[in-house]
């Protein structure tokens, strides 16, 4: 059962499924809140690869784009778009942010992630300033919880961790992991390679060129991360069954 009490509601709530290719949206005359939505109806287009979503939205096909931030560096000095358009920059009151969950137990059995010193070694070796520069191009900022910086839950004590490979090494050298037979990859107490795979949304462009920043930044510490692209549906089963 769908139920909402936003601004606007589902045509036929019987008729939406999650495969749908669009989804449409009417004014909801039910709504609560004291201004009431502007528009009849609102229909979003799911469009999964970034190229045609640009490429839509220059064709006039889509009214909204939000751009990566590569792309809106290019597109704030493009005649074409500016003549037809306006572009803004904004902190959203409700963020998202992004994260790595590493899993601590696969089939029933705990997994090399399951090891506090791990993960913190991990979290060392996740260069967040470089990934905001490199990646972001400086449009984010670091996330130290689960809140906006500036909402009235975010707790402003709380501080980042910081990129740091001699302390990432120390750690996981007290966690059992050494280089022993000098080939670049620290083996565990059985002689097993420090390797793992990295599963991620295949149609996201940012996010290919994270994963491969990221698999440099652990291979400084003699780890072997192996990219696992998938597609949505699959990971996010995969993700509910801790198959990663």
């Amino acid at each position: 059962m769908l139920l909402g009490t936003g601004p606007y509601r589902l045509t036929d709530a019987k008729l939406w499924t999650p495969d749908k290719g669009n989804i449409e949206l009417v004014r909801n005359e039910r709504y609560w809140g004291d201004v009431q939505p502007p528009y009849n109806r609102i229909l979003w287009k799911i469009i999964q690869n970034d190229s045609a979503r640009l490429t839509t939205f220059r064709n006039g096909g889509i009214d909204s784009y939000s751009a990566r931030a590569v792309e809106y560096e290019a597109l704030k000095t493009d005649k074409q778009l500016l003549d037809k358009s306006q572009h803004f920059e904004y902190m959203p009151p409700v963020v998202g942010y992004s994260y790595i969950a590493w899993n601590q137990q696969r089939a029933g059995k705990p997994t090399r992630f399951a090891d506090a010193k791990v993960r913190q070694a991990m979290t060392y070796l996740t260069d967040v300033s470089r990934i905001i520069k490199d990646i972001y191009l400086a449009y984010a900022e670091p996330a130290v919880s689960p809140f906006s910086p500036i909402s009235k839950q975010h707790d402003a004590q709380l501080m980042p961790y910081s990129y740091d490979l001699a302390k990432a090494k120390t750690l996981l050298k007290q966690a059992g992991y050494e280089d022993k037979n000098n080939d670049g990859v620290l083996e565990d107490n059985a002689g097993l390679p420090f390797e793992f795979k990295l599963t991620y949304f295949e149609a996201n462009e940012d996010t290919k060129r994270l994963v491969l920043l990221l698999k440099d930044l652990y291979a400084k510490a003699g780890i072997k991360m192996i990219p696992t692209p998938q597609e949505w549906p699959v990971m996010l089963e995969n993700i509910d069954k801790k198959r990663f």
